[in-house]
């Protein structure tokens, strides 16, 4: 996923502030970018200032699908280490991101210059699927309002997901493990499902994280690497497994667990 390389001292502007998401629910905003769990996290870390700079230069770089991104300014540095923990919750938090395929970086022997994302599209495709992307979203959202509690907000989705994707096992399709491949291709396993959600759950204005682990397949009975949601509703966290309760029928087993 990652790899590096020594370079000369280099110098970088302050990440801009956040562009939030537009709204696309009526009466709702989405949930702020600055709510992000996975920069909440890094807040609460020594060296706090250091890691969300660092964490939002990724986030407004890649957003913008930059070739390199500068993360030394000569002040706010982070180490290779640090780097690790910085692109792990920036990619948690980013389900939106679904062209990124891990990165290189380039040091100076203490401190990460730059960072390089691999892409796995660019240019006109990018934007396209993109589009593609903002539209399906729209789509699943459409009959959801203001007047709708967060629990009718996360029930609407976790329905109608599981109604809009397919799981697909044979691992060979493009992006399924990424919501583009859940929300445009309708193809997705269990990070795809959980990212599907993710995402749209952020446009509903409800703040959730992304969960990887192990899990209990209820198909086999076997224990596997798994991902999931936790889900906070009216303050409170719940465990939501969209993947598994898409069975040949809609399944509530792991609904708010």
């Amino acid at each position: 996923m990652a790899s590096s390389v020594t370079a000369p001292s280099t110098t970088a502007p302050t990440a801009a502030p956040f562009e939030e998401e537009a709204p696309v629910v009526k009466g709702i905003e989405p949930l702020s970018k600055s709510d992000y769990y996975g920069l909440r996290y890094l807040q609460t870390h020594s060296g706090a200032e250091r890691l969300t700079a660092a964490y939002k230069r990724i986030a407004a770089g890649i957003e913008s699908a930059d070739q390199e991104i500068p993360l030394y300014d000569g002040s706010n540095s982070i180490t290779p280490e640090e780097l690790s923990l910085v692109y792990a919750c920036y990619a948690a938090d980013y389900p939106q991101h679904f062209w990124t395929d891990g990165y290189t970086y380039f040091y100076d022997g203490v401190h990460v210059i730059r960072l390089c994302p691999k892409y796995t599209m660019t240019g006109s495709q990018l934007t396209e699927a993109r589009s593609d992307l903002e539209t399906a979203a729209s789509a699943i959202l459409a009959d959801i309002n203001g007047s709708m509690s967060e629990y009718h907000r996360a029930l609407y989705i976790h329905d109608a997901l599981c109604a809009h994707v397919a799981y697909d096992s044979t691992q060979n399709s493009a992006y399924i493990h990424t919501a583009y491949g859940a929300l445009v291709n309708g193809l997705a396993v269990c990070d795809g499902y959980s990212k599907a959600y993710q995402y749209l759950l952020y446009k509903a204005g409800i703040q959730c994280l992304l969960v990887t682990g192990s899990s209990v397949n209820p198909s086999t009975g076997s224990p596997e690497g798994h991902a999931w949601t936790i889900v906070y509703i009216d303050g409170e966290p719940y465990h939501f497994d969209v993947t598994w309760d898409d069975q040949d029928y809609l399944s509530y087993a792991y609904f708010g667990l």
